[in-house]
């Protein structure tokens, strides 16, 4: 994940073990959620066309530079899809 330098890809910062061998993982803030989260406070109403294909344009990018590097992302969801406020994916 270091090597990974990317608008659509979140920075690492660095990662250790807790005492009881949690992994933990230290990364930039997305100080707008994540995508789980966005679609959950729509409660029903549907997203906007144009804001769904940016935010898929981003992810592509995202996934294609890790895909490029030779890298398969093992769990892609709404969860670990994080966003700025600026809607940065």
């Amino acid at each position: 994940m270091e090597v990974l330098r990317h608008p659509n890809i979140v920075h690492f910062i660095e990662v250790y073990k807790t005492k009881k061998g949690k992994l933990c993982i230290i990364m930039d803030f997305a100080d707008g959620g994540d995508l789980q989260q966005k679609c959950k406070e729509q409660r029903g109403k549907p997203l906007a066309e144009a804001q769904i294909l940016d935010w898929f344009t981003q992810i592509c990018l995202g996934m294609k530079h890790i895909h490029d590097r030779k890298i398969i992302h093992r769990d892609l969801k709404g969860q670990n899809v994080f966003l700025t406020k600026k809607g940065i994916v």
